[in-house]
């Protein structure tokens, strides 16, 4: 071909065309001059494939280019990258083929520029792997669905992360099975009704069970969406574990399942009110007395159906000191439904919650039938003693000093007696404990003197030792217009105490400590404030570190130390101070005449009674914040007000103190423990540090790694010892357990400066490089450096160190699984750099 020839070729070609003969660029055409910015004779006297084409790409254009000059082949195509004279990058794809110049081998080449094109592909590489991120990192198990032309289920598209953890499955597991084989039974039997409502609605939420590959049913919450991919038709079911909060559920059903049968099964009728004295419930007792059912009065001033017009205002009586959260019990004269009257005995408690009262109870206990019995026996001793046989209750009568005269038959059970007995003269003291006695005796007085002091409360002893709780009411006995001895009632109280000091335990005492609760001390300061003697102390103490031990060990250690802190407190204060939980981690007590000298020696003594305990239990220490304060009891809240100034003013100086001793504490515990194996915490630290030189870390860098080989670990302090030591192998709920070492540490390394450096690492030390470690599921150069040196050194000393399930391995089996997990578990090229130090010795 000519000179002229090869010109008008180039000259007419809709591609940007030269002709190249020995590594050089004889001839162009104009579009050349466009796509590279250098006219044709410049681009004649430069190399074009050294000077335009990136460096990556050239050897691979000049063999396509060899090829056709030496006759091998006669059309070839590559693409490349080439750089123009403005310095832009054009992604170019050349088509080769043989021609001739001058009589001798030439190469002509038409490019086509397709920059646009590569650079929308890597746009689209850019946004899948974005998605494959989102994808696997949601915290909700997801699936993709396939579905048929006619709305079918047809097979498992993909499965994310998070789906594959849960279930136990692999990828290409879930992916083999067929759906909805993941799902329990009765899902499966929905399946098609569940289909239809997404195809129809375009999604669905619903409930169900996942089963695991190990066969666990796994609760969810799961949320369907229909969509289109490539002209399918596909579901993404997204499912999340509600494991947590159906027990919750569960354990909320069964307290309120509880409460509910000690309600509903009490003898008594029993009313609970809301804060505005509405009806919120009543029980099966309360109907059966006042003829009314729960619906007739549920959400109803309950005044308005029991209480006769003439006694509406005593109703208000017994309220007010309800509502100020103390008990009130009174006696009053009640309506049942069909208009009849009843008397009872009202006791109404406070209902606690969050410190603050939000209704009451009343228990109601129908006593018009003891009435008529009273008024009976004025009538008719005779018709009296007949009937009083045939009471459940005791009914009796004494003289002047005691000694009985009657007792009806039921007495002879009440008391475990005989009938001989009784007869032979027995006092009524007989059956009363001693210490109830003397105020048996005043009660008598009084009663003798014509006081009227209605029903009175003691404990009664039977003649086998045996105590149990009555109440007594008793009147006179006239005869000849003369006081003769009184006649009673005797009732067993013993299931109404019991009820009445659950109710009283519930509203004035701390649940977890036994210590009194903040109710109760406000009620003291008010009472203190009105009739306690000066002088009077106030101690207020804070448990020191007791969120820090709650985030690191967890509750049961917190509650541990603040069921101490109420010992320590008990054991240091005198029997007649009141000492009360008023807080989380507050402590505070009363000391009626007590001055500063006084109190400042048992604040001597609290410190020496921590000391004690810190010597007895060095696992974990406790540390109390005390401020005390001595005055007069009018101005009680400004002691109080002083008192917990300067305990804060002691937690200022020692809070920091406090939380570093029980950081210590579990660092001294690390090293003495020295988790699994004897002495792996030093061969870690030579092996990390090993790898570190190896690969040119500073100096500063190999010192944090070995304190980091040293305590990465120390997350597991929180750990029980029956995970930790557990001779086989631990179940999926004990691996979770332990996962959590991790994230107890880094909170543990974030409260000592001296592991702060090395808290990060702390928790992500057990991630893998393919993403499939814990807790945060990292992967690749998203894993710090120092973590990834340590998992390759801590699976290599593991492995061949002995544990308590299993014998260690050789080095050459460790050596080959650590090659077997490069690129899973480990980074492929540390593996390589820390088989080097075993071959550098």
């Amino acid at each position: 071909m000519t000179a002229s020839s090869i010109s008008e070729l180039l000259y007419h070609s809709r591609l940007p065309v030269c002709v190249f003969q020995n590594g050089y660029c004889k001839y162009a055409n104009p579009l050349m001059e466009v796509i590279t910015g250098y006219n044709v004779d410049l681009l004649r006297q430069i190399s074009f494939i050294n000077t335009l084409i990136n460096q990556e790409d050239r050897l691979d254009v000049e063999e396509n280019i060899a090829r056709i000059e030496s006759g091998i082949d006669y059309h070839s195509e590559c693409e490349f990258r080439l750089f123009n004279r403005q310095g832009m990058v054009l992604y170019i794809k050349a088509f080769f083929s043989l021609t001739e110049l001058d009589e001798n081998p030439a190469v002509l080449a038409q490019l086509l520029d397709i920059t646009e094109q590569r650079l929308a592909g890597e746009a689209l590489m850019v946004n899948a792997k974005k998605y494959s991120e989102l994808f696997h990192n949601v915290n909700d198990a997801i699936v993709l669905i396939e579905l048929t032309e006619d709305g079918a289920l047809k097979r498992y598209l993909e499965a994310n992360d998070v789906c594959c953890q849960m279930l136990g499955y692999t990828r290409d597991e879930i992916l083999a099975l067929t759906p909805p084989s993941i799902t329990d039974d009765e899902t499966k039997s929905k399946a098609v009704s569940i289909i239809e409502d997404i195809v129809e609605n375009g999604k669905t939420r619903y409930e169900a069970y996942c089963i695991a590959k190990s066969g666990m049913k796994i609760p969810v919450e799961i949320s369907s969406h229909l969509f289109y991919l490539n002209d399918k038709k596909v579901v993404l079911v997204s499912a999340r574990d509600i494991t947590e909060r159906k027990l919750s559920e569960e354990e909320t059903r069964l307290q309120k399942a509880y409460f509910q049968q000690i309600f509903e099964s009490s003898p008594m009728g029993i009313v609970m009110l809301n804060s505005e004295n509405r009806v919120i419930q009543v029980n099966h007792s309360f109907e059966a007395v006042f003829q009314y059912s729960n619906e007739e009065l549920k959400g109803k001033y309950l005044h308005h159906y029991i209480v006769p017009d003439i006694y509406l205002e005593e109703r208000f009586e017994h309220e007010p000191t309800a509502l100020q959260g103390t008990i009130a019990q009174q006696e009053m004269v009640r309506k049942r439904k069909d208009g009849s009257l009843l008397h009872v005995d009202a006791v109404r408690y406070p209902i606690i919650f969050d410190d603050r009262q939000v209704g009451t109870y009343v228990i109601y206990r129908d006593i018009t039938f003891q009435r008529q019995v009273e008024d009976q026996l004025k009538a008719s001793e005779a018709r009296c003693r007949e009937l009083n046989d045939s009471l459940p209750e005791v009914i009796f009568e004494i003289d002047l000093h005691g000694n009985l005269l009657y007792v009806n038959r039921n007495a002879l059970t009440f008391f475990n007696s005989t009938r001989e007995e009784f007869e032979k003269g027995i006092n009524v003291l007989d059956f009363i404990v001693p210490e109830d006695r003397d105020r048996v005796r005043k009660n008598m007085f009084r009663i003798l003197n014509g006081e009227k002091i209605g029903e009175n409360e003691y404990t009664a002893q039977r003649r086998d030792g045996s105590t149990f709780q009555i109440a007594i009411h008793s009147s006179l006995i006239i005869k000849d217009n003369k006081t003769a001895g009184l006649r009673g009632i005797l009732i067993d109280i013993t299931e109404r105490k019991k009820i009445e000091e659950r109710l009283k335990t519930l509203s004035l005492c701390d649940s977890l400590t036994g210590l009194y609760n903040r109710t109760y001390f406000e009620h003291e300061l008010q009472r203190c404030e009105r009739i306690c003697p000066y002088p009077l102390s106030i101690i207020v103490c804070d448990v020191d570190g007791l969120k820090f031990v709650n985030d690191t060990l967890g509750h049961d250690r917190g509650d541990a130390l603040l069921l101490a802190v109420a010992g320590v407190l008990k054991q240091s204060l005198r029997e007649c101070d009141t000492v009360a939980r008023i807080g989380g981690d507050e402590f505070a007590a009363l000391l009626p005449n007590c001055n500063c000298s006084s109190v400042e020696k048992i604040c001597e003594r609290i410190r020496k009674t921590v000391e004690g305990y810190n010597a007895a239990h060095p696992e974990l220490p406790l540390s109390i914040s005390t401020g005390a304060a001595t005055g007069e009891a009018s101005r009680i809240r400004d002691l109080y007000r002083e008192a917990d100034n300067n305990m804060y003013r002691e937690k200022l100086h020692q809070s920091k103190s406090a939380r570093s001793s029980i950081v210590q504490t579990l660092m001294n515990a690390l090293k003495e423990r020295d988790f699994i194996t004897e002495g792996h915490a030093d061969r870690l630290q030579d092996l990390v540090v090993g790898l570190g030189k190896l690969i040119g870390l500073p100096e500063h860098k190999i010192t944090d790694l070995r304190l980091f080989a040293q305590f990465h670990d120390i997350g597991k302090v929180g750990i029980p010892d029956r995970i930790l030591f557990k001779p086989g192998p631990l179940t999926s709920e004990e691996f979770k357990e332990m996962q959590r070492h991790t994230e107890i540490g880094h909170r543990i390394a974030q409260s000592a400066p001296d592991l702060a450096p090395i808290a990060d690492w702390i928790l992500k030390h057990h991630e893998w490089w393919d993403g499939r470690g814990y807790p945060l599921g990292l992967k690749g150069k998203e894993i710090p450096l120092e973590c990834r040196i340590l998992a390759v050194a801590d699976a290599y000393d593991s492995m061949t160190s002995d544990r308590p399930y299993r014998r260690a391995m050789s080095h050459e089996t460790a050596t080959m699984e650590i090659k077997r997990c490069a690129g899973s578990q480990f980074e492929p090229q540390l593996v390589l750099r820390f088989l080097q130090i075993f071959n550098m010795y």
